[in-house]
């Protein structure tokens, strides 16, 4: 009988013990997450290589999305077509998750978009079509900001796409705007 107690003692402090451990990971990982607002439904317009439109699947008002933590070039840049092009044939007219954590000065949507589970944003900083808009690097969770970081450096290594060529980034861009 005391045998008994002692192993039943020894079993409910085995598994207080991973409760805790479990907890203090669960505690871990989710101190790197962003809360976020979750829309779903049909990606209707691209406007250029970084923004877009989703129409809600179950109806409810378009929501006007800037991709976050990229920046891709402007229109009247070189490669600015080619990513609004891009983005459209990988987005329009699909189904899509837009993880959104805030708005921008124009009320835009700051979001993360999945199509069929595949984060879009990175893959137009993989396909040398956007750069890793490290000013806002710190909006991101560290899994984004060195997933993205790398994708770019892979990018430039490889040089594909605006990488291939003397590229000015679209905030110098449009800097460069505002003093004419």
């Amino acid at each position: 009988m005391i045998n008994n107690k002692v192993s039943v003692s020894s079993a409910i402090r085995r598994v207080s013990i991973l409760l805790a451990t479990a907890s203090m990971i669960l505690a871990a990982c989710s101190t790197d997450t962003i809360d976020a607002v979750v829309y779903r439904g049909e990606i209707t317009r691209v406007h250029d290589g970084d923004s877009l439109h989703i129409t809600p699947a179950r109806g409810g008002q378009r929501v006007v999305v800037r991709l976050a933590g990229i920046d891709a070039p402007e229109l009247a840049q070189a490669y600015g077509e080619v990513a609004r092009d891009h983005l459209r044939s990988v987005v329009l007219n699909r189904n899509a998750q837009a993880h959104c954590y805030k708005a921008d000065q124009y009320q835009r949507q700051l979001c993360t978009v999945f199509v069929d589970g595949a984060d879009v944003n990175l893959q137009m900083i993989s396909q040398g079509l956007a750069w890793h808009y490290k000013r806002f690097q710190h909006e991101q969770t560290k899994r984004d900001r060195l997933a993205y970081a790398r994708s770019e450096l892979d990018a430039r290594r490889q040089r594909t796409g605006l990488w291939s060529e003397q590229s000015i980034a679209p905030w110098d861009f449009r800097a460069g705007q505002q003093t004419r």
